[in-house]
């Protein structure tokens, strides 16, 4: 397992208790009154004042994730998380889940701030009647070599791999979601799994389609109540190239669904592995050029089916004449021409739009725009590293100020507020897939044109 994903909103929420140096009560309960786990606490072994520190890293079972993290150069970090359970029906409480604290490690930040957290998949727990997701802490060696008890909290999804995910299958122990479109899930899906598609996520209709479809799960049918967040689910999309199903994860999270993994190898990769042979291999959706690619093929297809029909319809009803043989010729050498024209504009608008494996997000700071490399938390203009993201600031380079010019112009920033309106725009509103063929009639009398096309209104788009 080494996928990844972060989740500011739930990662700040959760940092809160620690922000405020709120010692957890189950700690106390375990005779430990720090912020920092017992392993840290009278144990030589990670005491840099007594002992040279090495690299640790926990027992790793087949569930293993690693998790990228920036910090301060050159230093030491200690990190921590639940040990991992294969009992996903149950969610256990923080003292049961972590237990000795098996699931640590050592390892320490490279030149640039640079360090992998390598750990078994952790299991999500409950203290005080609230369940909180997958995750790690982690804190780091301060320069009296004393570990700081400012914690860190990063939320993690763990990946499933073929032989599990074949087993939860054949069990029903997981409702299974595939995120792509209605037409992609109707073509192929895994077994037993439902739809939910990222482009017409809405919350309350998600809570109420999981919610019914808990129904069919004799085994999930204890989790429609008030246990709802807590039911053991599993994601995909297409294949380890679509991130629509990272990014459902984050936002079944912010829902406040807890108990979560992903299928990375998606459908593809099911259909491989299963040598299955009942699907339709042109699957479409997760933000993928191929996907793109069928989709035209599709149109292009039924457009000349539609072509052929009507052009034998025409001309039963009438003679051909040298008009519309003028009119043939037109036809012929410019609307195939201008329609694929404007399918490619669309398809590269729609493409942008909704780019899931971006790894790059605008912030503002001082009233100025500029672009956070999410992964390495860089901030960048035009390309150039020129600080980085600090929770809510901006460290500049020592070389560099925030007075200097910014990641867009005004006319850039204008165009991207209003992408960002419509954005938002089409994110609130429900989509469904409408196949329009493209129908060139070469044969158009007068009398067809009364029939078929008076009062018709026309509006042509140009990109």
């Amino acid at each position: 397992m080494t996928k990844i994903c972060l989740t500011c909103k739930v990662s700040k929420s959760m940092n809160k208790a620690e922000l405020e140096k709120v010692i957890p009560d189950w700690y106390k309960e375990i005779g430990n009154y720090s912020l920092l786990p017992p392993i840290l606490n009278n144990n030589d072994k990670y005491n840099a004042q007594k002992t040279t520190l090495q690299i640790r890293k926990p027992d790793i079972t087949d569930y293993e994730v690693k998790v990228d993290i920036k910090d301060k150069k050159n230093t030491w970090i200690c990190y921590w998380a639940a040990n991992y359970t294969d009992d996903y029906n149950k969610i256990k409480t923080a003292k049961q889940a972590y237990d000795k604290f098996q699931n640590h490690g050592l390892v320490k930040t490279d030149g640039s701030g640079k360090a992998v957290l390598t750990l078994n998949c952790p299991q999500p727990y409950s203290v005080d009647g609230i369940t909180y997701p997958r995750h790690v802490h982690y804190c780091h060696l301060n320069k009296n070599n004393l570990w700081s008890d400012n914690i860190q909290t990063v939320i993690v999804s763990c990946d499933v791999d073929f032989k599990s995910m074949k087993k939860f299958v054949k069990d029903k122990c997981h409702l299974i979601i595939n995120v792509l479109s209605k037409d992609s899930f109707d073509r192929c899906k895994i077994p037993g799994s439902i739809n939910i598609p990222l482009l017409t996520f809405q919350r309350d209709d998600v809570i109420e389609t999981i919610r019914k479809s808990l129904n069919d799960f004799n085994t999930l049918k204890k989790f429609k109540g008030k246990r709802i967040f807590e039911t053991p689910i599993i994601v995909y999309c297409k294949d380890t190239s679509c991130k629509a199903s990272e990014k459902m994860i984050e936002l079944l999270i912010e829902v406040g669904f807890r108990n979560l993994l992903e299928y990375s190898e998606g459908v593809m990769g099911w259909i491989r592995k299963s040598k299955s042979d009942k699907c339709d291999l042109e699957i479409s959706g997760g933000g993928d050029k191929k996907s793109e690619e069928s989709e035209e093929s599709e149109e292009s297809e039924e457009s000349e089916e539609s072509k052929e029909s009507e052009e034998s319809d025409d001309s039963k009803k009438s003679n051909k004449s040298e008009e519309s043989d003028d009119s043939k010729k037109s036809n012929k050498s410019e609307e195939p021409d201008d329609s694929k024209k404007s399918n490619k504009s669309k398809s590269k608008k729609s493409k942008n739009m909704f780019d899931l494996s971006s790894n790059f997000e605008t912030v503002v700071y001082d009233n100025k725009k500029y672009q956070h490399d999410i992964k390495t938390g860089d901030i960048l203009v035009k390309g150039t590293v020129v600080g980085e993201y600090d929770d809510d600031r901006i460290l500049f380079k020592k070389d560099v100020s925030s007075d200097e010019e910014s990641e867009y112009s005004s006319d850039e920033e204008e165009i991207r507020d209003e992408l960002d309106t419509v954005k938002k725009d089409v994110d609130s509103i429900k989509y469904r897939k409408h196949k329009i063929s493209l129908v060139c009639m070469n044969d158009i009398t007068p009398k067809i044109y009364d029939e078929h096309f008076r009062g018709w209104g026309f509006t042509f788009w140009t990109s």
